[in-house]
């Protein structure tokens, strides 16, 4: 039984890992399009965090995680995602400014905006989202 949920449970993270990386490609890949056709950098950034997210929620419900949300459970991430989105659009603007003379500046400021948004999702889907969860954990 230990053997097979371990099994499992490294499945689930090859799962997941693959579907960052094609959710972080989605959300790069459009923000570099949209900038260099001329978009403005927060539309662009918005526009790109959406896709890229949207993706992988759908992409981790359907492959690795099943069962019925609750509504709560919905509008709590939601919430969260909404937040993801305010922090990752302001840090890759103000990761810029320093930047800004960088070969790589629109990049480096996706990768900061990026791994903000990330530890900033994890941490209130932990705490918040999932508490009751893993509190019995």
């Amino acid at each position: 039984m230990v053997d097979g949920q371990v099994h499992e449970n490294a499945r689930a993270v090859v799962l997941f890992c693959i579907v960052g990386v094609i959710g972080a490609s989605i959300d790069f890949g459009t923000m570099h399009f949209l900038e260099t056709s001329g978009a403005n950098a927060l539309i662009g950034r918005e526009i790109s965090y959406i896709l890229g997210s949207l993706f992988a929620y759908y992409a981790n419900r359907f492959v690795i995680f099943s069962g019925n949300r609750s509504t709560t459970e919905k509008l709590m991430a939601f919430i969260v995602y909404t937040a993801c989105l305010i922090m990752t659009v302001l840090v890759n603007k103000l990761a810029r400014i320093p930047l800004a003379d960088f070969e790589h500046t629109v990049f480096l400021s996706w990768v900061i905006s990026q791994a903000t948004a990330t530890t900033l999702n994890f941490i209130l889907q932990s705490k918040w989202v999932f508490a009751s969860e893993n509190t019995s954990r």
